[in-house]
């Protein structure tokens, strides 16, 4: 019986409070058979795939060893077949992967020195970390699905909330009346100068997300 989709967001809410908490836990879920695979094909479903992105990092960032992409069998198909949008969260999960670049499998235990550095990894004697790179370079289709990604000229809806125009408006007139925003209210001065290197940046990336023109 298909799981609704509404359960299976507060299920991966739940898990996801357990990882956070408790770090053994993202051991425990890293080596649960099919956890990963499944989380990476729920970044398709846009009902949960924000849960399944947030619960897949802590997995992929929390347990000891890293964990080998190899276990993950759609993987070619997943980089191949989802939609833009999933694509850029796959990416997302990835990155935090990929950036864990020691093989924690090679450390002692916790509070132990760590261990001697190994020798340079050469095919086809590769530690985890080199292994997954070198799997995602043998997807075809990804590094040109990245580069159409990159290319885009208008940002991916649903990346990141949007924020309403009256909270857009209401960061301008908190500015106008620091003086870090040009208007009637602008008072200038240093303050005003160091209040715009903060509150600038915030009110720009706002307006771009909630489609505000200046």
């Amino acid at each position: 019986t298909p799981v609704p989709m509404a359960a299976a967001g507060d299920a991966l809410r739940a898990l996801t409070e357990a990882a956070v908490s408790r770090p053994a836990a993202a051991d425990v879920l890293a080596e649960v058979p099919g956890m990963v695979e499944a989380l990476l094909r729920l970044l398709g479903c846009p009902e949960v795939s924000d849960a399944a992105l947030t619960l897949a990092q802590e997995v992929l960032s929390g347990g000891r060893e890293v964990v080998p992409l190899d276990r993950v069998a759609c993987l070619p198909q997943l980089a191949e077949a989802l939609p833009p949008r999933g694509l850029a969260l796959l990416c997302r999960a990835l990155a935090v992967l990929l950036s864990r670049t020691a093989d924690r499998s090679a450390e002692g235990a916790a509070g132990a020195p760590p261990a001697a550095a190994a020798p340079e990894c050469a095919p086809p004697h590769l530690c985890t970390s080199c292994a997954n790179n070198a799997l995602l370079a043998d997807l075809p289709s990804l590094l040109p699905r990245l580069l159409l990604l990159i290319a885009r000229r208008e940002p991916l809806q649903g990346l990141m909330p949007a924020p309403s125009p009256v909270t857009v408006r209401d960061l301008q007139e908190l500015m106008e009346r620091t003086g870090a925003w040009p208007g009637p209210g602008g008072a200038g001065g240093a303050a005003a100068d160091g209040a715009a290197l903060v509150l600038a940046p915030m009110a720009e990336a706002l307006a771009f997300a909630a489609g505000v023109e200046g």
